[in-house]
């Protein structure tokens, strides 16, 4: 786990998270209003350029097995128990107050 204390560190962890590779899914996590849904708006050149789907930006995952790389918005850090066979990369957005 990465805790992001600010937007621009927030950006610059996950833009070495999507090209790096090194994890087959990416968790944003945040009570709200931290900025993550605009964060992936900003950077969804980079997402595409590195094949990955944006799943849950309602703040549910699914509980299936994601075989393709996901990103995903969280807003109750329980829901990444639902990931639990998977690796992923974990974003703490929630220090983070964007307006």
């Amino acid at each position: 786990m990465v805790k992001a204390t600010t937007y621009e560190i927030a950006k610059n962890i996950l833009i070495g998270n999507l090209t790096s590779k090194e994890s087959d899914h990416i968790v944003l996590y945040g009570s709200g209003g931290n900025g993550k849904s605009y964060l992936l708006k900003e950077v969804d050149n980079v997402v595409q350029m590195n094949h990955y789907d944006v799943e849950s930006e309602n703040g549910i995952i699914e509980n299936k097995k994601y075989t393709t790389p996901t990103i995903f918005c969280v807003n109750d850090i329980d829901e990444c128990k639902k990931l639990k066979n998977n690796s992923y990369h974990f974003i703490d957005m929630n220090e983070i107050k964007f307006n």
